[in-house]
């Protein structure tokens, strides 16, 4: 796994290829691992990202922000 930053993301996003989005306290190989593809999404990359941010980076244990990856 490659880690990337979120222009990275954003760029893959808007290009419709797939990446795999964490909160950054866990692995990318954990079962909390989401693979993003972004054709299936239907919404913008910052409405997405604010709404993972949300649900999955608002605690302690997981982190505040999430990580992205790609197969290396």
């Amino acid at each position: 796994m490659e880690k990337i930053y979120k222009p990275k993301a954003r760029k893959l996003w808007d290009t419709g290829k797939s990446f795999i989005a964490v909160s950054h306290k866990f692995s990318p190989h954990s079962v909390f691992a989401f693979t993003i593809d972004p054709t299936l999404a239907g919404v913008p990359f910052d409405e997405w990202y604010n709404a993972f941010c949300y649900y999955n980076c608002n605690m302690y244990e997981t982190g505040y922000y999430p990580a992205f990856y790609i197969p290396a």
